[in-house]
């Protein structure tokens, strides 16, 4: 035999939160007459917090007299949040520290019943506008070894949208003759910056750096030759590389300074050279 129930439940209030909080810590480590002392640098700072009206009963406290009696259903409540401009965004994928944005559900069930919560991570990205000058200036580094060299490294745009991947422009021109260039090593390299306001004046900070991915390039004579190089008539060798980024925030972050939380790129460039009486020296 079966039958079939039909569930109701009562409740007194759903509140909705998001809550914003920043986690930096890390281990500070000091040299002391007895050895190496590490001490844990922590502190969680809550930034903001929103709180929508009670979706059903009560007056927005939480707590109601007569409760809210709810169907065996599905229950929506559509609800909206503008996010000033000059919100930070999320920062996710450190070790030692985060920016992290969290929707909270409570549904408030009175005296004698134990409040329901549930959680939902929500990222909130900075994009920059089209017309943004990051994405139409170049960013070039040119230089001469006299008597050996000139070079010039070109990359396209000062901003590279997360995920994709950097395009390099590399232009060599041999002023010593015999010169060969070797292998070119690529090194995409992250800095991050961390800060806690102390008592005082006193601010604790922390700095490191990682390397996020590397690249090497060999140069074909007759390939990457070219008769005319540049406007000026110059010859040279000429290549042009794509450089792909991780597509994960563990691997690589997203450029920001925010709530004492500072991250940013450098590319990285290894040039060796053969010179004709057999020694090899490097541009870096």
């Amino acid at each position: 035999m079966q039958g079939r129930v039909r569930l109701y439940i009562l409740i007194f209030a759903i509140l909705q939160d998001l809550i914003l909080t920043i986690l930096p810590r890390w281990n500070d480590a000091k040299i002391t007459a007895t050895g190496i002392s590490n001490n844990k640098v922590e502190k969680t700072t809550e930034v903001m917090n929103h709180r929508w009206p009670n979706f059903v009963g009560g007056d927005g406290s939480g707590s109601s007299s007569r409760g809210v009696t709810l169907g065996a259903t599905n229950h929506e409540w559509p609800f909206e949040l503008i996010i000033p401009g000059g919100t930070a965004e999320s920062v996710e994928g450190l070790n030692e520290s985060h920016i992290q944005y969290k929707l909270k559900a409570t549904v408030a069930r009175g005296r004698l019943a134990y409040d329901l919560h549930a959680y939902k991570a929500v990222r909130v990205v900075r994009t920059l506008d089209p017309a943004a000058l990051e994405l139409a200036h170049a960013m070039t580094v040119e230089n001469i070894w006299p008597n050996k060299l000139e070079y010039s490294i070109i990359i396209p745009q000062k901003a590279i949208v997360f995920g994709t991947s950097i395009t390099v422009e590399m232009k060599f021109t041999s002023l010593l003759k015999g010169l060969k260039i070797g292998t070119i090593k690529c090194q995409l390299v992250e800095i991050q910056e961390f800060t806690i306001p102390g008592p005082g004046f006193v601010d604790r900070s922390f700095k490191k750096t990682r390397n996020i991915e590397s690249w090497s390039f060999e140069l074909n004579e007759e390939e990457h030759y070219h008769d005319v190089l540049d406007d000026g008539g110059q010859d040279g060798f000429l290549l042009k590389e794509m450089l792909p980024l991780p597509k994960s925030l563990r691997k690589c972050l997203q450029d920001c300074e925010t709530h004492g939380i500072k991250v940013r790129h450098k590319v990285k460039f290894n040039i060796a050279l053969h010179n004709p009486d057999g020694h090899t020296s490097e541009v870096s």
